[in-house]
């Protein structure tokens, strides 16, 4: 409803509304991610998971494409009512096809209830819970850090300025499509060797990986870092959402994954910012 309305916005404050009411609604992954984590057998859980990322990082992919290719067919307003419809009939396959078995939490009360709640804080301020958050952070910061200027980049290396706006769509996009196919493998991966290592290599893969972007001399060269980088940071996402699972209890883990999200959310609001003015005062 919110998406549908964007289409008949008139002036760029409704857009901004609008925008800020659908972020505010934008907790599916989260709620998705906790119901996978509490439904999906231990020994199969990086693998549903690593599912549910596949899907997110498709999306994130797809989504710039097919909207761009909209808008010049259809026009900009048609687009959002498109969109509109698209969410709509992702909230109906929810309500028809997916099944819980949800049983509320009890509620504490009496003389305990204040230690109680006082435990559900401590569960997320354990030392596993806040390494999680800050790699969730630390994910989302990088990659959205370097966003704004990659299109910028792109064209201080290439001569031909009439392909830099498909060179950038590609060097952005490939890192979608690499990161959609590797959170499958690594999620199953760490179902068999444990999801640890998993997250070590990859967050260690994926840091070295940005090193080398620096030295880039051809637009490619930058496409094949990125889709690199992709293969790295789609099993890091996978990875610590099962740690996070196999340490939290059932009736928790919906407030943990949100608090993940939170700080997921965080570093893509800092990231572009930090990136433009990092590279506004230092290149």
């Amino acid at each position: 409803f919110t998406i549908g309305l964007m289409a008949f916005a008139t002036a760029a404050w409704h857009l901004l509304a609008l925008r800020l009411l659908e972020g505010a609604l934008a907790g599916t992954v989260t709620a998705a991610t906790a119901l996978v984590a509490s439904t999906t057998p231990k020994e199969r859980l990086g693998f549903g998971l690593g599912m549910i990322q596949t899907a997110v990082f498709s999306g994130a992919a797809l989504g710039p494409l097919a909207g761009g290719v909209l808008a010049e067919q259809i026009g900009y307003r048609p687009t959002f009512l498109v969109s509109s419809a698209m969410m709509l009939g992702a909230g109906l396959i929810t309500i028809f096809f997916v099944g819980e078995r949800f049983t509320r939490a009890p509620r504490a009360s009496g003389p305990g209830a204040k230690g109680s709640r006082r435990e559900r804080w401590q569960v997320l301020l354990t030392p596993v819970l806040l390494a999680m958050t800050a790699v969730m952070f630390a994910v989302r910061l990088a990659s959205s850090a370097v966003q704004p200027i990659m299109p910028l980049f792109v064209a201080e290396l290439t001569d031909a300025a009439s392909n830099t706006a498909s060179l950038a769509g590609v060097t952005l996009g490939v890192l979608g499509l690499t990161s959609a196919v590797s959170s499958l493998y690594f999620g199953r991966l760490g179902d068999r060797r444990g999801h640890l290592p998993i997250l070590i290599g990859c967050a260690l893969a994926a840091g070295l990986l940005y090193l080398p972007m620096a030295l880039t001399q051809h637009p490619w060269q930058l496409v094949v870092l990125q889709a690199l980088f992709g293969v790295a940071a789609g099993g890091m996402i996978p990875a610590a959402n099962a740690i996070v699972a196999t340490v939290t209890a059932p009736e928790r883990r919906g407030v943990v994954y949100g608090l993940m999200a939170a700080a997921a959310s965080l570093g893509g609001f800092i990231g572009p910012l930090a990136g433009s003015a990092l590279a506004a005062g230092l290149g």
